[in-house]
């Protein structure tokens, strides 16, 4: 931390995200994981070398357009499998930078 703020960088971020997907059962969670996700797309210039950094956009580009919440989280848990690979794909190849 430094002066009360966070310092996150897209290995924690896509941490983050991947706990809030799986691990957070509040209905209200949903925002934490479209906080975490528009932190990640801040990085994008440096994520878009990793090749599992776009499968992963796409998918929650798609969710975040669902017209509602319940919509969004769906259409995500609908895809759970897909995006639990890509997560894990992502964080192994920024692990290894």
């Amino acid at each position: 931390m430094l002066s009360g703020k966070e310092l996150e960088n897209p290995l924690s971020l896509v941490d983050k995200l991947h706990f809030q997907l799986y691990h957070n059962n509040d209905p209200k969670g949903w925002r934490y994981v479209k906080n975490y996700y528009r932190k990640i797309k801040m990085t994008d210039k440096y994520l878009k070398r990793f090749s599992s950094y776009k499968p992963v956009t796409d998918v929650f580009d798609t969710a975040i357009d669902q017209p509602t919440v319940r919509l969004q989280r769906q259409y995500l848990i609908n895809h759970e499998p897909s995006i639990e690979i890509l997560l894990s794909e992502l964080k192994k190849g920024l692990e290894e930078k």
